[in-house]
């Protein structure tokens, strides 16, 4: 991860409508890509990997790619930005208690009617400098549109986005694909792996968390 998917012939961009696009204030890289599995990788920019997914490695669920590097933008401030193109449960997943009770956090979750999600296990991952981390999950009934992720205002790292597909996209359906396009199907959404081997000139930056 780190630049979009290229074709390997023209090496134009390829990116296909999902039922779920992402963008970060930052400008930062972010996609949207089929939950990974145990091993997968979190992020654009670091090498930390999920030990475990917990409630999350299921069908029609999709995975936030993030750039950990957003980390510490403030609570008060729109960190991440999806765009819904059908009714989606959308899943906030904390990597410890200590990333909850980051300044403003819980404010802007309970503002925004976000909720505490108990039957929802935690996904495990690696991490610096207090890996492996497992937290709380919040989670929220969303419908097409757009829907604003607030800052996770810890330097520590940022929360890890899951998305639910309630529907079955359509080739009407608007949202961030824009009406009259043609949705790809969850199953047809590029793997982080596969985003990593699309991208084989991006840089990781490990220099702390």
């Amino acid at each position: 991860p780190g630049k979009p998917a290229t074709c390997p012939l023209c090496r134009s961009p390829v990116h296909a409508p999902s039922p779920v696009e992402a963008s970060a204030s930052s400008g930062r890289p972010i996609e949207v890509v089929a939950a990974p599995r145990r091993g997968g990788r979190c992020h654009f920019d670091r090498e930390y990997y999920f030990l475990a997914m917990g409630s999350f490695g299921v069908p029609r669920m999709l995975y936030v790619v993030s750039p950990n590097e957003d980390r510490k933008t403030p609570a008060t401030q729109v960190m991440w930005k999806l765009e819904l193109a059908l009714p989606c449960n959308v899943y906030i997943n904390f990597r410890s208690e200590r990333h909850l009770d980051a300044p403003g956090v819980r404010r802007w979750l309970e503002a925004d009617g976000w909720e505490a999600n108990p039957q929802m296990q935690s996904v495990t991952s690696s991490g610096f400098p207090n890996g492996p981390y497992s937290g709380p999950v919040f989670s929220k009934r969303c419908e097409p549109g757009r829907v604003h992720l607030n800052g996770s205002a810890c330097w520590e790292g940022t929360y890890f986005v899951f998305v639910e597909l309630l529907g079955r996209p359509s080739p009407a359906a608007g949202g961030g694909a824009g009406a009259g396009s043609t949705l790809v199907q969850p199953d047809q959404l590029l793997s982080v792996s596969q985003l990593r081997a699309a991208s084989p000139g991006a840089a990781d930056d490990d220099d702390d968390d």
